[in-house]
């Protein structure tokens, strides 16, 4: 991140603009570039509801130039980019990170979440560890989709789904989005208890391994993946803590997406009931 001043007024940034409240985070976005502002408004996540723009939380600058595509955030450069799709993504992805840092209806986890049988699964990680794949792979078993990425715990220590699109890394720096219903997601997915929660790394020569460890230490584990650890410290412990002593958790190392999604179904199946 670097410190730098913003694109000057006289670069007519706020020329267009638009503002969205996010699980109670209002957000508003100006630009230089009626095709930026349309192209954040494609990418709204479901859930995201259309605010007033002279009354938002965090304001988002997005400049797109001959040459450059600048994003800047409170008069701090986030991105310096080719292209506006590149700038576009950025912003959602800098935007989700300001909303899951200060949202005051949840607490935001980096981690993916499924359903098995209405038994929630969490597989949190940082970003680029796989868990995209691995919930894709889920999904196509028959696993309910909440999100790759990011999951939301409501003050009952139940998961929402965040419906993004679920994205997979391809080679030479690619990604394959594809619109959450079309994983499965729909307005009347129920929020879930979790039962499960797998903490995983991914090594390509992995035996695979599913660990029993206990709730303290899987609790830290979450921790140290929430957004608003932080900004709200003790709003996410005790909301990680709410659902903690309830919830089975393992890590290990895994390979292959199908083995490991195989091997999370067993235990999901295991803990029923």
């Amino acid at each position: 991140m670097t410190s730098d001043a913003s694109p000057a007024e006289t670069d007519d940034i706020r020329r267009y603009a638009l503002a969205f409240d996010a699980m109670g985070v209002r957000v508003g976005v100006h630009s230089n570039s009626l095709a930026a502002i349309e192209a954040v408004r494609e990418r709204w996540i479901p859930g995201w509801k259309a605010c007033e723009v002279a009354n938002t939380d965090q304001t988002y600058l997005l400049h797109v130039g001959s040459a450059r595509c600048l994003l800047h955030h409170n008069g701090e450069r986030l991105a310096d980019v080719d292209t506006l799709d590149e700038l576009v993504i950025e912003f959602v992805r800098w935007a989700n990170i300001g909303i899951g840092e200060f949202s005051p209806d949840f607490v935001f986890i980096h981690s993916g979440a499924v359903s098995w049988n209405g038994a929630g699964l969490l597989l949190p990680g940082p970003s680029f560890c796989g868990k995209s794949t691995l919930v894709h792979t889920l999904v196509e078993r028959g696993a309910q989709y909440y999100s790759d990425d990011l999951a939301l715990i409501d003050a009952d220590g139940y998961v929402h789904a965040y419906p993004r699109p679920l994205t997979l890394r391809l080679e030479a720096g690619e990604y394959r989005r594809i619109p959450a219903r079309d994983v499965g997601w729909s307005e009347d997915v129920p929020r879930m208890r979790v039962a499960l929660v797998a903490i995983l790394s991914y090594r390509a020569d992995a035996t695979l391994a599913l660990d029993p460890c206990t709730p303290g230490s899987g609790a830290l584990a979450l921790l140290s993946h929430t957004l608003s650890a932080s900004a709200q410290t003790e709003r996410a412990f005790d909301t990680i803590s709410r659902f903690a002593e309830t919830t089975s958790f393992v890590r290990g190392e895994r390979a292959e997406a199908g083995a490991a999604a195989d091997a999370l179904i067993a235990k999901l199946e295991a803990l029923a009931p």
